[in-house]
């Protein structure tokens, strides 16, 4: 399989498999802004959303500050901004998730079709389309263990500070 055949047919895996969602009717749902406990008072978290994590940290901090950032800079279409973000979650997700499996030494169709597999399936379609911190952290922690596989084959300090800063 061609170095470049991979990641192109995760890519369009991916872009067909969302049309298709969107098509059926899945929309992204931020409904939780209102109601759910993790996230600050959004009212805050736009007017002020460095004050607000600084002093009301025990939530979860970057993910509040990530909200109170789009809410401060989209105040309009902040439905559309998360769910711009998150689609371009998911696609890192998936590279990453390629990658990592062919620098384990998967065989590289194998590692195409589990990715696949993984990008098409319901739940990744579902996790991608909810204002939650699950989707962010699955795609934190994979991007960190392809960083780490990275930092001990080659080493260096590129390596080690993007794993340190996704961990």
């Amino acid at each position: 399989m061609r170095k470049a055949l991979g990641p192109a047919l995760v890519a369009t895996a991916y872009v067909v498999s969302r049309i298709l969602a969107w098509r059926a009717g899945v929309r992204f749902d931020d409904e939780g802004l209102s109601y759910l406990w993790q996230l600050l008072d959004p009212d805050q978290l736009r007017d002020h959303p460095w004050q607000s994590v600084w002093y009301l940290h025990t939530s979860p901090p970057a993910f509040n500050l990530y909200v109170g950032l789009i809410l401060h800079n989209f105040p309009g279409a902040s439905t559309l901004a998360f769910h711009l973000t998150y689609m371009a979650a998911g696609l890192t997700l998936s590279f990453c998730l390629y990658a990592l499996m062919v620098r384990l030494t998967v065989i590289p169709w194998i590692a195409t079709l589990v990715t696949i597999l993984f990008v098409i399936s319901p739940s990744a379609i579902c996790y991608e389309n909810w204002l939650m911190y699950d989707y962010p952290i699955a795609v934190c922690l994979v991007a960190a263990a392809l960083a780490i596989h990275v930092f001990v084959k080659r080493g260096g300090w590129v390596a080690g500070c993007v794993m340190g800063f996704l961990l």
